[in-house]
């Protein structure tokens, strides 16, 4: 009878022991809780870690500007549970609407493509959680005429909407990336022509927010590294120029030839989302030879603050030079020149010091608190900018420049800054 009831068991674990393994179905819709409220007051929910319990009233004669009251809480947490008095009721759900878009949201991600090879597959859309405040603000202008006292934000559609599948931006923004497989450029110079097309720069296509192309350079600045070296002069023999003992500085004076890589990449991605054939010559630079590669070095970040200037080598190649905003001189906060390494790299940090918090997308530390690093609040780069609106001490780099450094500096990357 042991025997028999033991076999039982062992039957019925082979038959159900696949039940564990499927996937267990979520709800996705809000638990709304309705909380006791006054009068006045509206509750806003959402999924279901936020809530909120507001009111906006009208100026009496003891209070003469419209009073925002607002108890907001998300995952357990309370935000805020404040009062806010402002000049107009516009202004009033203004405060509102930016309250609220403090609560950490998921922001939505249209369909995307990508490219498998031979076409364009699709990534699916995610629909996240961030809110379109300005559909809120419409429903909240007219709360009290409607007599809304419950705003449901997934009921009410009131989620920023990503493009799916079958909206006319995802449509028309896969035809532009299949127009881009469709260009071929000739780089052409002396030494010859080279040929730039969807091998090179295909798997980099992809659309951005606005459902545009966005195309990754980083493939196509490593074809270009590819070629500069085929058609330069290698530094070698430039720095076999330079006597070992250089009493008269002759290594200043010498000028060399290189392919201006980041004017280039700036040229072709002009080019590609026409899906023409084209001929492009090779652009071309000629500068002085810097203090990395008077070292022997073939990889390395110099910084000139008489220039204002970024240069960035690797493997001996330009890949990029561009303007940069150093230190404010004037309120002696300048960048302190020297020889110094990468530190670390990071992504979406803030920076911290006496009376300023800045959020940057790329951190690169170099020396102390000193680093390079994006800087979208700036309209101008170079010149003499620096000199009375100049940084804290780091080096400001144009935000569409910055990802190519980071893409190509490691950890321990060298970091000259020179007057």
């Amino acid at each position: 009878m042991k025997l028999l009831f033991l076999g039982l068991i062992a039957m019925l674990t082979i038959l159900f022991s696949g039940c564990t393994d499927e996937p267990t179905k979520k709800n996705n819709k809000p638990k709304v809780t309705i909380i006791q409220r006054q009068k006045d007051e509206i509750q806003l929910v959402g999924l279901t870690n936020f809530s909120a319990i507001f009111s906006i009233k009208e100026p009496t004669t003891n209070q003469q500007k419209w009073v925002l009251k607002l108890n907001l809480s998300s995952n357990s947490k309370l935000y805020k549970d404040s009062t806010f008095t402002s000049k107009s009721k516009y202004a009033a759900i203004t405060e509102l609407l930016k309250q609220l878009m403090k609560v950490p949201f998921i922001e939505p991600q249209s369909v995307n493509f990508k490219y498998n090879g031979i076409g364009f597959i699709p990534i699916d859309p995610i629909m996240g959680t961030k809110i379109d405040t300005a559909a809120l603000r419409v429903l909240i202008t007219d709360a009290k005429k409607n007599n809304i006292q419950l705003i449901n934000l997934v009921k009410d559609s009131l989620y920023m909407k990503p493009y799916d599948l079958n909206s006319q931006k995802a449509k028309d923004g896969k035809l532009a990336l299949e127009k881009c497989l469709q260009s071929v450029i000739s780089l052409n110079c002396s030494q010859g022509t080279y040929s730039i097309d969807k091998s090179i720069f295909a798997s980099g296509l992809q659309l951005d927010t606005a459902m545009k192309v966005k195309i990754d350079i980083l493939p196509i600045q490593k074809r270009l590294q590819v070629i500069a070296s085929k058609i330069e002069v290698p530094l070698a023999e430039i720095l076999k120029e330079i006597p070992e003992n250089d009493t008269t500085s002759m290594a200043d004076k010498i000028v060399f030839t290189r392919v201006n890589i980041n004017a280039l990449v700036n040229a072709l991605i002009k080019i590609i989302p026409t899906g023409v054939h084209k001929s492009q010559n090779i652009i071309f630079l000629t500068r002085g030879i810097p203090k990395g590669l008077k070292q022997g070095l073939l990889n390395f970040v110099e910084v000139s603050i008489k220039e204002q200037k970024l240069w960035l080598f690797k493997n001996g190649n330009l890949i990029i030079e561009t303007d940069v905003v150093t230190g404010n001189k004037n309120l002696g906060r300048s960048t302190p020149t020297g020889d110094y390494n990468i530190k670390a790299k990071a992504r979406d940090v803030t920076l911290r010091g006496p009376g300023y918090a800045c959020p940057v997308s790329y951190w690169m530390p170099f020396f102390e608190g000193y680093g390079l690093h994006d800087a979208n609040w700036r309209g101008r780069f170079g010149a003499t900018i620096f000199e009375n609106r100049g940084s804290h001490g780091c080096v400001n780099i144009p935000p569409a420049n910055v990802p190519i450094i980071f893409a190509n500096v490691q950890i321990g990357t060298p970091v000259f800054i020179t007057d």
